[in-house]
């Protein structure tokens, strides 16, 4: 069984040859295929990254799901694709493994577990789904502290599944993809409607409604650097798409809100202080009086964690890794300590430039 991985670039080629290099010691790749939506180095630069490399390039930026249904349609000769975002890097046997969890469950779509960093220190969290219904955000304190401990339990659920378990969305950033499946008539994964962006959320929902499996498999483990594609735009391209997946689905909301919550009332949510750590700096440490070995020193974008890339403390403070403040985006972030009985031991606010 011969499996056909494919990369869509699009200025992101600095981060393949890693990737390429993993993808080439996979023994049911039978070939690497790259859509090239736009590089800076030119088809040919692309081609030469390994033997097994094969380039589609297009005259234009035609976006990510147009891209693929393209690919999928015109190059893909096996029956299972794996589409991998160019900056992920997976660890080897990952492809195999996905593959061989495909055939045993029959899943369409076949997902690893994802960390946002090449020493997989940070656990990313699972994909936020979306399901019938549109209560809205949770606005009163407990309410607001209730669901983010519902949040809480469903990352925590996700990580501790010890074989192939069925889930309702994955990202799109790594899946095995039957696409041989009548599902995928004509050789159209992706609404090609949704330029970037929620492609990933219909397609699971889609398959979801169509009675086809969503599986992850944790025994394939992929780093997902996240957000390292070229930013102009990218904030309007994901409000466009998100109210595109609302107008086609007008009955479904969030699964997971992330409710506004000002530092003062997470202070008061937490019963400790916020601490201003400045600037984020490469190998800067945290550090709690309280914390120790067992404990979860937890990243987040908004003062509620939801969500949270999650990695588990060795003693009482925390030291980033090399190489990991310089991949994350602009912009306000926050960190926490938090026992595995949800205490809230320290808590930080940081700015990345």
């Amino acid at each position: 069984m011969r499996v056909t991985a494919l990369i869509i670039n699009y200025h992101t080629e600095a981060f393949l040859p890693a990737l390429i290099k993993v993808l080439e010691q996979e023994s049911c790749i039978k070939e690497i295929l790259i859509g090239d939506n736009g590089s800076s180095c030119g088809a040919a630069a692309l081609q030469a990254l390994s033997p097994k490399v094969r380039v589609h390039a297009f005259s234009e930026n035609l976006g990510f799901g147009a891209a693929v249904n393209a690919c999928v349609q015109q190059d893909v000769q096996t029956l299972y694709t794996l589409l991998l975002n160019p900056d992920t890097l997976p660890v080897p046997g990952f492809a195999d493994r996905l593959l061989e969890t495909a055939l045993k469950t029959g899943a369409l779509i076949t997902a690893p577990r994802c960390y946002l960093d090449a020493e997989r220190r940070f656990r990313l969290p699972p994909f936020n789904g979306y399901e019938p219904g549109d209560s809205g955000p949770p606005e009163q304190p407990a309410e607001v502290l209730a669901h983010a401990r519902a949040w809480t339990a469903f990352h925590e659920n996700h990580w501790a599944q010890q074989s192939a378990f069925e889930e309702t969305f994955v990202s799109g950033a790594c899946m095995m993809l039957h696409t041989a499946h009548s599902f995928f008539d004509g050789g159209q994964v992706f609404d090609p409607r949704f330029f970037m962006y929620f492609e990933d959320a219909d397609l699971c929902l889609r398959a979801r409604q169509a009675g086809c499996r969503i599986v992850t498999e944790p025994a394939a483990e992929v780093t997902h650097f996240w957000d390292q594609s070229p930013r102009s735009s990218k904030g309007s391209y994901m409000a466009a798409a998100q109210q595109q997946f609302f107008d086609k689905y007008p009955d479904y909301g969030p699964h997971f809100f992330m409710p506004a919550l000002s530092i003062p009332d997470a202070e008061a949510l937490y019963g400790v202080s916020c601490t201003d750590a400045g600037e984020l700096s490469a190998g800067q440490l945290f550090r709690a009086e309280d914390a120790r070995a067992g404990d979860y020193f937890e990243l987040g974008i908004n003062a509620i964690f939801i969500p949270f890339a999650q990695a588990v403390m060795t003693d009482s403070s925390f030291r980033l890794p090399d190489g990991f403040a310089e991949k994350l985006p602009q912009g306000s972030c926050f960190f926490r300590i938090r026992s595995p009985q949800s205490k809230i031991r320290a808590f930080w606010t940081s700015t990345k430039r």
